[in-house]
């Protein structure tokens, strides 16, 4: 789920992304090549990512988001998730 909202005269656009990530299998405890026990599984979780855009001209826009807002972190399933990360960006058109 993608949400986007511009004020433009404010030149500012924020936009709110939401994804839900289903229940799946990820190791096989017992051995027998079936994923069976609710221990093989990542449980479902959403992860959420907020972003601001200003225009501070017709050439150059300002960012400042958050990915992973609610700090959502699994270490022993998901190590590569490394929770709340919070980011910003200058862009600047050059045609």
């Amino acid at each position: 789920m993608n949400l986007r909202y511009r004020i433009e005269p404010m030149g500012m656009t924020a936009s709110v992304r939401g994804m839900l990530k289903g229940r799946y299998g990820l190791y096989d405890l017992n051995g027998n090549l079936i994923l069976d026990d609710d221990r093989e599984y990542v449980e479902t979780h959403t992860l959420w990512n907020i972003t601001l855009t200003q225009r501070v001209t017709n050439k150059v826009s300002l960012q400042l988001g958050v990915k992973n807002l609610f700090d959502h972190t699994n270490p022993d399933f998901i190590p590569s998730l490394p929770g709340r990360l919070v980011f910003g960006g200058i862009e600047l058109q050059t045609n």
